[in-house]
């Protein structure tokens, strides 16, 4: 009996300086590390640190969405927008963000229709994807002519449903956007 307890001590002991604990208790509350926690960087010296990824250029934080329209079923967001140049086919991303339990239709033809005050040229009704089931995103292309601050304005014509019933609505959406 008293062999097997120095035998298991003198195995513990071992496994605890292989884990390197240095005697200190376990902690049992520490939380797993998350996704968004940054992975640790390897050392610059390190031959496999240049081998096995390449560099990622640093980036600068990208802006928040901006809500356009707050109803009880659902939300849109504009996306931040990207450089916008005269004569070139620009992008704006409308985020239909479905709430309470609703779910984005994925069967309704989801379009973007501009109208009169809309100071841009636009490229068709849009491209509508749906990202998760309560999540899509409504792109619209546009030609600005001119350099400065173009309007785009329009109906989002969009339905979200639950299992019971769908909503079908059509908020009038309106943004500006820099033209270089």
């Amino acid at each position: 009996m008293r062999r097997e307890r120095v035998t298991h001590a003198a195995l513990l002991a071992g496994m605890l300086a292989a884990a390197g604990c240095k005697g200190e208790p376990a902690r049992a509350n520490t939380p797993a590390p998350t996704a968004s926690a940054p992975a640790p960087t390897p050392a610059p010296n390190a031959p496999e640190a240049a081998e096995s990824a390449p560099e990622a250029a640093p980036s600068a934080p990208e802006a928040p969405a901006r809500t356009l329209v707050q109803h009880e079923v659902f939300r849109v967001d504009l996306a931040p927008l990207p450089a916008c140049m005269a004569g070139a086919t620009c992008e704006a991303r409308l985020v239909v963000h479905a709430l309470g339990g609703y779910k984005v239709n994925a069967e309704y033809p989801t379009k973007f229709v501009g109208d009169a005050a809309s100071t841009v040229a636009l490229d068709g009704t849009g491209t509508f994807a749906i990202e998760a089931k309560a999540r899509g995103v409504m792109t619209v292309r546009f030609r600005p002519s001119a350099a400065g601050t173009a309007h785009v304005s329009g109906a989002l014509k969009l339905s979200v449903c639950t299992d019971e019933v769908c909503k079908i609505e059509a908020p009038q959406i309106a943004f500006e956007v820099p033209v270089s």
